[in-house]
């Protein structure tokens, strides 16, 4: 990838891809995201982990106004990621429906002298 992460706590990028970074509680094994020195639920120490590159849809909307890097109509979903407890919303590279498997993917937004790399979702092929 040839744009830095839009935050390195919530987003790694290197030639691979993009992977979600996210806390693991070290008392109560509460996982959080994006990454953070404490938990939030105990304030123990968390250790930074790699989450799921996938999940499912729960829920998803359409937007009628361009977000970065999006013109309208954009599908924003929100995502169960695998393995985790931890929901997050993306944009999606196209409509989606509750129940879909979804990968994360690179999204590149900003202006042509300031791009970085955030993330989105791709739905899974049903070959895959």
């Amino acid at each position: 990838m040839s744009h830095p992460s839009f935050d390195n706590a919530a987003l790694r990028v290197d030639d691979d891809g993009v992977t979600l970074r996210g806390a693991r509680c070290s008392r109560c094994d509460t996982v959080s995201f994006p990454s953070r020195g404490r938990c939030a639920s105990c304030y123990a120490p968390a250790n930074l982990i790699d989450l799921a590159g996938t999940g499912t849809v729960v829920s998803h909307s359409t937007a009628m106004f361009a977000i970065a890097g999006a013109q309208p109509p954009v599908t924003i979903a929100q995502v169960s990621l695998e393995n985790s407890g931890v929901e997050l919303l993306g944009v999606s590279d196209g409509p989606v429906h509750i129940g879909d498997r979804v990968a994360v993917i690179p999204r590149v937004v900003g202006a042509d002298d300031n791009l970085f790399t955030t993330y989105g979702f791709g739905k899974e092929s049903s070959d895959a």
